[in-house]
């Protein structure tokens, strides 16, 4: 997200850079010639522009990329049946935007594309790629603006003041107050550390046999966790070729799509600044803090915790090594293998006494730095995740519009998540507008409950009947406040909210970044300066994308230093000085624009960290929880 090494970032740069040459050598997309009144317009804007299309009006086809494979099931179905759209949805061959760098090149963009960035779609935009989302529901969707917050269009707006991107999982400063307001809880955390329940608490009774007053969240410094996995590895015989400690897969190529989350875990966890007392933006890589990560990761590597096998798997590899419980400790985004952890805590469930042993339970925990500092963790998601734009080669313009108002609004969100037909998989528990009983408070979305027909199914095929009833398969314009507050029986059981129940587990905090602009817009109007920063960009991660395997597999803490200071200065060359400089002028800018001084909350001098504990002071760990399998019951 706000790191370095990102791969959504090095995926970004690869396109940006192929359109960039590609606007040098003609006139891009073309702007001047997209047409925003083209079709009728006479629309009225309090009703839902999908409800007032003309039922002469004829079917229209449109092809839809992505980068992600999990787009598509029955949502194609659904949008249809709600606007007369035939969607096929065109995912890509792979992550790393080469093949829609390729349509741009042969002008052969598709009707619609999302892609995993935050910053192209508006360089597509500006260079007329894509039309202006506003513009053309001012004129075919006005509804749509009703839908789309300030937050929203301030955030995917080009340097011109038009909106040319829809995103998914954005959070709005009001529903994420509702949210906390109504269910009582604050975001997850998006990384976190899980391990094995059973040994967790073998371990602690093994101190506290030892010691009475053992301090539970001792474990939380790195020495101590270091001290734990030791201990687990000699205890219960963990060989070698299995690693103690998992990491997220580390495939030494800029385009792997999960190349750094076990490194953006412990930055947050340890405290890696982003933004110095100034109001400056930091050079994460450049800090203290850094070193200690990574010098902390080569410990466990000389421990022989980390198993060199770690660094070429896959995600496949990894989900499989925690369904089957080889490891003791995952480093990572616990979410990215939910459904390993769901099926291990499903085999471990009686469902009879509704208690699922310990053994087939991971729980979440948090790390921290040498000096016990209270961590700040990003929340999932917060400004967006994918983004949707209509591209200049759409033909009905007027249509898709309509499509995207559809998708974000209350019915869309509804349908997409629970289904067409209230009564046939879920039911309002509470209808919208009334007070909730279980919070006191009145309900905006209203909270839905399962039917039986949806039970039945979810206890044969688990999460998997969910995409075979065609709901929750798409990630379309997805407002996951709208899924959190309208959960059935508040644990829901698609993966999302699997995942959220069992962050429920985690060891969470009170606050956040991600409300903050650590995604924050680049500056696009100076084109030299932005290619500028996008080629130093290339340039440095490759650096750090070679050093970092180097810095863990190091014999010794001092060739760890040695190689970092080689590695630094490497980056430094290449223009790392230039390219922080880049950042910090878009980073100001932002902030002034919202009126804040400090982004990062360690960085005021008046911040207060909350005291740190290895459980989150919920007393949920040492609760037997139904989990995410309430429903089963």
């Amino acid at each position: 997200m706000k790191k370095l090494i990102t791969s959504s970032l090095c995926a970004v740069i690869m396109l940006i850079i192929a359109f960039s040459a590609i606007a040098c050598g003609h006139s891009g997309g073309n702007k001047g010639g997209l047409k925003y009144n083209e079709f009728p317009t006479n629309y009225d804007p309090d009703k839902n522009s999908w409800e007032q299309i003309d039922p002469d009006d004829e079917d229209v086809d449109i092809t839809w990329f992505t980068n992600y494979t999990f787009y598509g099931g029955k949502a194609a179905d659904l949008i249809y049946d709600r606007t007369g759209v035939k969607v096929k949805f065109q995912s890509a061959m792979t992550n790393d935007n080469q093949e829609l760098s390729t349509m741009i090149a042969g002008d052969e963009l598709p009707d619609v594309i999302t892609i995993g960035d935050l910053r192209t779609r508006v360089q597509l935009g500006e260079e007329g790629y894509a039309y202006a989302i506003d513009k053309l529901a001012e004129s075919y969707a006005p509804s749509l603006l009703n839908r789309i917050s300030e937050e929203h269009k301030r955030y995917y707006s080009g340097s011109d003041g038009h909106l040319y991107g829809l995103a998914s999982n954005f959070y709005n400063d009001a529903d994420i107050a509702e949210y906390e307001d109504n269910i009582g809880g604050h975001q997850f955390m998006n990384y976190d550390v899980i391990v094995r329940k059973d040994y967790l608490n073998a371990y602690i009774a093994y101190k506290k046999a030892q010691d009475v007053s053992f301090n539970q969240d001792s474990i939380t410094r790195p020495a101590a966790f270091l001290e734990m996995c030791k201990w687990v590895k000699q205890r219960y015989g963990l060989k070698n070729s299995n690693p103690t400690v998992l990491l997220a897969p580390f495939n030494l190529t800029a385009t792997n799509d999960c190349f750094n989350y076990s490194l953006s875990a412990l930055m947050e966890m340890f405290c890696v600044p982003m933004e110095d007392s100034e109001g400056n933006y930091l050079y994460q890589y450049d800090t203290p803090e850094f070193v200690e990560v990574i010098k902390f990761l080569n410990e466990l590597y000389r421990a022989n915790l980390i198993t060199s096998g770690n660094f070429s798997y896959k995600r496949s590899d990894v989900g499989s090594n925690l369904l089957n419980g080889k490891a003791f400790a995952y480093i990572g985004a616990s979410q990215q293998h939910i459904s390993e952890l769901g099926i291990r805590e499903k085999e471990g469930h009686d469902n009879a006494t509704g208690i699922t042993d310990d053994e087939h339970t991971y729980v979440s925990i948090v790390l921290t730095n040498s000096r016990g500092d209270a961590p700040l963790l990003l929340d999932y998601a917060g400004r967006g995740l994918y983004v949707t734009m209509i591209t200049k080669n759409c033909k009905r313009v007027d249509r898709v519009i309509k499509v995207m108002d559809y998708l974000l609004s209350e019915q869309g969100q509804r349908e997409m998540y629970y289904g067409k037909n209230e009564g046939e998989y879920y039911t309002y528990a509470v209808k919208p507008g009334e007070v909730d009983p279980e919070t006191g408070k009145v309900s905006t979305y209203g909270r839905m409950e399962w039917t039986e027909k949806a039970k039945e199914a979810l206890r044969k095929n688990n999460t998997s009947a969910l995409f075979d009833m065609g709901i929750t398969k798409t990630h379309m314009l997805t407002n996951l406040m709208y899924t959190k507050m309208t959960s059935p029986d508040k644990y829901g059981i698609n993966w999302l909210q699997t995942w959220m129940e069992f962050k429920n587990k985690c060891a969470y905090f009170d606050y956040s970044v991600s409300r903050v602009p650590f995604r924050y817009p680049l500056d696009v109007s100076d084109q030299k300066a932005l290619n500028d920063y996008t080629e130093i960009q290339t340039d440095i991660e490759s650096v750090w994308i070679e050093a970092l395997p180097n810095f863990i597999m190091a014999d010794s803490e001092e060739q760890v230093s040695k190689l970092y200071s080689a590695a630094l200065a490497k980056t430094y060359d290449k223009g790392a000085r230039k390219w922080v400089e880049y950042r910090n002028r878009c980073f100001k800018a932002y902030k002034q624009e919202l009126n804040i001084k400090y982004a990062w909350p360690k960085a005021d001098p008046e911040y207060v960290a909350p005291e740190v504990s290895l459980f989150g002071g919920s007393a949920k760990y040492m609760i037997v929880c139904p989990d995410w399998i309430t429903w089963a019951k």
